[in-house]
């Protein structure tokens, strides 16, 4: 198991169902695992505010947590 399958097992195993965030860069294999394993939903946008608006909304609406990703730099 490298890091990017242990990150998305982490979060799978904490009941975080939804992330938002920037596919790119670093988080490219987490990303990649996330959509081949299906254990959580994953939408990619273009600004790290809209991935943290997203993340919020969906925590408020459904009570569960939820997670969001930032570029590098």
């Amino acid at each position: 198991m490298n890091g990017s399958e242990l990150l998305v097992e982490t979060l799978a195993a904490s009941v975080v169902e939804f992330g938002a965030g920037l596919p790119g860069n670093s988080m490219l294999s987490s990303t990649t695992y996330m959509y081949s394993t299906q254990k959580m939903r994953f939408i990619g946008v273009r600004h790290e505010q809209v991935a943290s608006a997203m993340a919020e909304g969906y925590a408020r609406v459904t009570g569960r947590p939820a997670m969001c990703t930032g570029g590098a730099g």
